[in-house]
């Protein structure tokens, strides 16, 4: 049995690079745990001090949550102690985030990633209270990708989730204009 120690928010929003990793699989579609190694190993070789796991870039949104969940608990016990393992939890609905959260945190991620709700734009008061509720289980990165979701997490949204001591920062897809708005708000 392993037992984790759960990573404070302040340790997430100290790492100063965090690198999306890619999931290879194998002809027959499972996933190719040698060369998902060779490529975590190349990044810890390389200085990156987290990961995120199957996120866009790891095609998460292929994968069920039980294969989701597995490959999260495959890279906290092989490499958890040397990189950060920050994974991808989110949803388009809240209570499958927050179950798929507390199941990332059980394996032992340090950080869950979330999206905002996709396909149905909920209203910025429906964001919050989105937010509020993943931000519950433990150190958390909001990922603002509004051409994938249909929607943008405007920064005053940000600012008023601020107050949560489990915000450990934004995956800003939208550009550096948006990162000059974060500074004035």
């Amino acid at each position: 049995m392993y037992y984790f120690y759960r990573t404070s928010t302040e340790d997430i929003k100290c790492l100063r690079l965090i690198t999306a990793i890619k999931t290879p699989y194998l002809p027959d579609g499972r996933f190719d745990l040698e060369a998902y190694d060779a490529l975590v190993n190349t990044q810890i070789e390389h200085d990156i001090e987290g990961i995120i796991v199957g996120g866009t870039t790891g095609e998460g949104q292929l994968m069920t949550w039980d294969e989701h969940i597995m490959l999260i608990g495959h890279t906290v016990n092989c490499f958890g102690a040397k990189i950060k393992v920050v994974s991808n939890t989110g949803s388009n609905s809240t209570s499958e985030a927050i179950h798929a959260s507390e199941q990332g945190f059980g394996v032992g991620m340090h950080a869950a990633l979330h999206i905002n709700p996709y396909y149905s734009k909920t209203s910025l008061d429906g964001l919050v209270s989105h937010f509020d509720g993943v931000l519950s289980m433990g150190p958390t990165i909001i990922y603002n990708v509004p051409s994938r979701t249909g929607q943008d997490i405007p920064p005053h949204v940000i600012q008023t989730l601020a107050h949560n001591s489990n915000l450990a920062g934004v995956k800003e897809c939208v550009g550096n204009d948006r990162i000059k708005q974060y500074k004035r708000c």
